[in-house]
């Protein structure tokens, strides 16, 4: 499914929560930025969010609160690169102990030294992963040799640890697309290899016009040989390609760009 159990049941709790108070409006991701600290400078990147001092970043006191007040069932925690701020592990545990969802948005390259072994895997805490393509268009967004190699190797070690993963791309309007495609059947094939049946989410923004994008993909399944299926719901259109054991969903849905969309996209690698 989508999203591990769990997570869906408590987000549907928060919604039910809200509705019965009458509120039409409440959130359900609180975007956490601690702070804008980073040892890379990605091209996608705006330039406040690498370059921020160490000594200006939020307290975890304050963080903490903002999690707290925000009452969002999920927490998204970002930046800057959230691995090197010095009280991310006290951080982790109060929003756990706060019983809210953790999404760790990273680049994944001191993950080894900053997470693993410091806090252990834990339902609510979910790493997600910045991959924006294969080795040589994810180095060179990255605008570093070797940042592919590290992210792979620490997904696969956070994998064998038990801690729960996703990645997280970005598509330029220069992407391209049938690189996305053999990222989303490389990540569960061949960086997770799994076994058994089971899923993986990846979240992609991509900007490009809605039939653009419908186009890519029905190309793409007449290619390969896809069964494609479309279906329009209530967070954007689903098109669903099957063939053997795998199957990708990819939803899109309209974003706040006059001319743009943002797409979601993951991918799940099962028998049906």
């Amino acid at each position: 499914m989508r999203l591990p159990l769990h997570l869906a049941t408590d987000q549907l709790k928060s919604q039910i929560h809200h509705r019965l108070r009458g509120r039409s409006r409440f959130p359900y991701v609180l975007m956490l930025e601690p702070l804008y600290t980073c040892h890379l400078a990605c091209l996608g990147c705006s330039i406040e969010r690498h370059t921020g001092k160490l000594k200006d970043r939020l307290p975890l006191e304050e963080c903490l609160r903002a999690v707290d007040e925000s009452g969002a069932p999920t927490v998204s925690i970002c930046g800057g690169e959230p691995t090197i701020y010095p009280e991310l592990v006290e951080l982790l545990e109060g929003i756990i102990e706060l019983r809210r969802h953790i999404y760790l948005c990273t680049n994944a390259l001191l993950l080894d030294t900053k997470l693993f072994g410091k806090i252990a895997p834990h339902k609510r805490l979910t790493i997600n992963v910045h991959l924006d393509g294969m080795r040589e268009t994810h180095d060179y967004v990255c605008a570093r040799e070797g940042v592919f190699d590290k992210a792979v190797e620490m997904i696969r070690e956070a994998k064998r640890l038990g801690y729960h993963v996703t990645t997280n791309t970005t598509v330029f309007k220069e992407t391209d697309i049938e690189e996305i495609e053999e990222l989303s059947f490389y990540v569960p094939g061949n960086i997770a290899k799994r076994e058994n049946p089971s899923s993986g989410s990846y979240a992609l923004s991509y900007k490009a016009s809605i039939p653009k994008i419908r186009r890519a993909f029905e190309k793409i399944a007449e290619k390969n040989k896809y069964d494609l299926e479309t279906d329009r719901g209530a967070f954007g259109t689903s098109y669903r390609f099957k063939k053997d054991r795998y199957r990708i969903t990819v939803t899109v849905s309209k974003s706040f760009e006059p001319k743009g969309a943002t797409l979601m996209i993951f991918a799940f690698k099962s028998s049906f």
